[in-house]
């Protein structure tokens, strides 16, 4: 009797130890459990979370996520790279806790494994994401180009995007949970230009202009034409930035044949004498009643030892190397940029400014007189003691001085003159005709008697 109750006792232990998965070595799931509706029955805690691992793995790499912008760009994202994952550990060990008790009427139960979502993941990715649709905006811009039509080149000014992050992560988080369609759409945000195409077209406006003629006489001088072909090119596209001074010697540089400038005539000691630089006055002149009309400061400007045939009265401006100068400032708050170009089968030069246009809006126009003459004063003649006998030469030749005023009138849309300004007040001197004389004639004082 004894022995026929170990053995039933040994019998109902084999049972239970079948049913709940049991064995001398492991612990094994029971019976009809599943996890997810995978089958782990029999299975180690080791072997089932392998499987469910590998399982879980495969789903999330093969889960994408694809966001799609306003502007037809997408991107697409593996479930795995943002984040999502799922408790395979608390499943497996459930599977376990419900093996020892499936023997009590309640094996074939399936366990639902939690979905996990790194969020900080997430919002890492998230921002990786964003940067893909954003678009910087890109502010309009231009060029000087003397051979475009108008001058400049413009580039227009283009829209920029950006995401909102929190908006495309609560999508991403809902299409990841499961709450939300896999393929997103978004709307973006635009990112507009402060500096747009109308602002660039605005910012060169043409202030003002001025041109000048080298057609006649000795205007037409082969070096001379050359020398203002190349000061042109020198200031041509210059950019004056706002509050910065315009200084054309420093611009042009030395006068001399090192630096390719051709000998003609210029006014040395009051007369013309061959120079290298020879006619680059003209080039000062022309900007120097641009720069009048377009509104710039005149910091420096001299008049000539006469009026010049190229330019009215009271409106040229000399310079030399090392010298006199011609200076000019930005007093606006846009770049200034000076044109200057010669037209030599109209053998003129014209220099323009292009900038922004103040609120004035009058028409500016430049008036030169003469006030008062200057009588020539008396010959001058000076001894020469290498002068031959009997010889009289002339050095320069006299002239009258004059007085002149400019003005800057102003005039309204009507064609009124609103008021008038004086630029300068210039006074050309009177200048003596002079004479070496060998000593012969000097000592007989000939131009007494």
């Amino acid at each position: 009797m004894k022995r026929f109750r170990i053995a039933v006792l040994a019998a109902v232990f084999v049972i239970i130890c079948m049913m709940s998965g049991c064995s001398a070595n492991e612990n094994r799931i029971g019976m009809s459990v599943t996890i997810d509706n995978i089958d782990v029955a029999q299975l180690t805690e080791a072997e089932a979370y392998e499987k469910l691992s590998y399982h879980y793995a495969k789903q999330t790499y093969n889960t994408i996520i694809t966001i799609t912008d306003s502007n037809g760009n997408s991107v697409s994202e593996r479930a795995d790279a943002l984040g999502l994952d799922y408790d395979v550990r608390s499943s497996v060990l459930a599977a376990i806790d419900m093996s020892y008790i499936a023997w009590n009427g309640r094996s074939g139960r399936n366990i639902d494994t939690e979905m996990i979502i790194d969020t900080a993941k997430l919002r890492s990715k998230i921002d990786e994401i964003a940067k893909k649709f954003t678009v910087s905006p890109e502010q309009a811009t231009f060029a000087y180009n003397p051979d475009s039509d108008g001058f400049f080149d413009f580039v227009p000014e283009k829209i920029g995007y950006k995401v909102d992050t929190d908006m495309l992560y609560e999508k991403v988080y809902d299409a990841l949970s499961g709450k939300a369609e896999r393929n997103i759409e978004i709307e973006l945000t635009q990112l507009m230009p402060t500096y747009t195409l109308d602002d660039a077209k605005s910012d060169c406006s043409l202030l003002g202009e001025f041109s000048t003629s080298f057609g006649s006489g000795s205007l037409n001088n082969p070096g001379r034409v050359k020398n203002i072909v190349k000061g042109a090119g020198l200031i041509d596209g210059y950019a004056i930035a706002p509050g910065e001074s315009f200084d054309i010697n420093k611009v042009l540089g030395p006068r001399n044949e090192t630096n390719g400038w051709f000998v003609a005539p210029g006014i040395v000691k009051g007369k013309y004498e061959p120079e290298y630089g020879g006619g680059i006055c003209q080039v000062s002149t022309t900007l120097y009643n641009a720069a009048l009309l377009s509104g710039m400061e005149i910091v420096e400007r001299h008049h000539h030892s006469w009026p010049m045939s190229y330019a009215p009265i009271g409106q040229d401006a000399t310079i030399t190397t090392g010298g006199l100068n011609l200076i000019l400032k930005n007093t606006s708050d846009k770049t200034v940029i000076v044109s200057a170009l010669v037209n030599t089968e109209k053998q003129s030069i014209t220099v323009r400014m292009f900038g922004r246009k103040t609120d004035d809006p009058y028409t500016r126009k430049l008036v030169s007189k003469k006030i008062k003459t200057i009588a020539q004063p008396e010959d001058e003649y000076k001894l020469d003691s290498s002068l031959a006998s009997n010889t009289v030469k002339e050095f320069r030749s006299g002239r009258e001085g004059v007085i002149s005023e400019t003005y800057m009138y102003y005039y309204d849309k009507n064609g009124d003159v609103i008021k008038k300004e004086l630029i300068s007040k210039d006074t050309y001197r009177a200048l003596s005709t002079i004479y070496y004389v060998s000593e012969d004639m000097y000592y007989s004082r000939f131009w007494e008697k």
